[in-house]
């Protein structure tokens, strides 16, 4: 299919084509650019992937060296690759209070905080997509880590707390259009696997290690123990996949597949570095 490119915010570009998709378009008014040739529409069906705290360029389809990212690859190739794609607020709640409002952060009022509220003012996409008739649930981190209940939401304002993607698929009904969130967090630096064993097979010698942290043993482990991360957030981007594929939802459903902001190293996660 073909989809629109924007080169507005990360959260911007991957929202604006998911409402319409969704059939949306019209009733989103917080950004409203041309769409043009392209435009696709229907009752599809839309997962989000979206890893907490994975770093622009740690991935096989990018030319990293040292972890290997087939999954991703595969969406980047067979998909829609966005180039110009920013993080202007590099911290984990208003980041994801973009993704959900489609709002710059400028726009965002005390959401523009990391722990905040989210003013329930706001129009949301999973409000949108919810109010039209689909079933919106997430499973991991959702919007966080905010007070959503001090804003007044009666639950994560992401949707309904799911156990897994499955546990959801198994639960909704299959007549209706779904939206799922997952939010990963096997990149954020406490799931951080620092076992000899599961890294044994990256190479510590093919690590670029960034000129402002010191190139020693111990930073090309820790960097060794965030890719396994990386490694373990792409094989559940194949396992969703998978999923769908069984359960016959593949061909109609738009897979996005994003991060929040950088990852946890100096320069990295709340500064607006590459």
């Amino acid at each position: 299919m073909s989809l629109p490119l924007f080169s507005r915010t990360h959260a911007a570009s991957p929202l604006q084509w998911i409402l319409r998709l969704a059939g949306l378009g019209a009733a989103w008014t917080a950004f409203n650019p041309p769409v043009g040739a392209g435009e696709v529409s229907g009752r599809i069906n839309v997962l989000l992937l979206l890893a907490d705290n994975w770093a622009y360029p740690h991935s096989s389809f990018l030319g990293d060296r040292t972890v290997k990212t087939p999954n991703f690859d595969r969406l980047a190739r067979e998909g829609v690759f966005f180039r110009h794609a920013f993080c202007p607020v590099p911290s984990c709640s208003p980041t994801r209070a973009s993704i959900l409002t489609g709002r710059e952060p400028h726009e965002l009022g005390e959401a523009v905080n990391l722990w905040s509220g989210l003013p329930t003012t706001y129009p949301s996409l999973t409000q949108e997509l919810r109010r039209t008739g689909y079933d919106v649930g997430y499973t991991g981190k959702g919007w966080a880590p905010g007070n959503h209940v001090a804003s007044g939401w009666s639950e994560n304002p992401v949707g309904t707390r799911h156990g897994s993607l499955k546990e959801f698929l198994d639960q909704r009904s299959a007549t209706h259009p779904f939206f799922f969130w997952i939010g990963n967090l096997d990149t954020a630096i406490g799931h951080w696997d620092y076992d000899a064993g599961a890294t044994a097979d990256l190479d510590p010698s093919s690590v670029v290690v960034p000129a402002h942290l010191p190139d020693l043993p111990e930073v090309r482990h820790d960097i060794l123990a965030y890719y396994n991360g990386v490694r373990k957030f792409d094989r559940l981007i194949g396992e969703s996949r998978d999923l769908l594929e069984r359960n016959g939802l593949l061909e109609n459903t738009v897979i996005v597949c994003v991060s929040d902001n950088g990852w946890q190293v100096p320069r990295g996660l709340a500064n607006c570095y590459d």
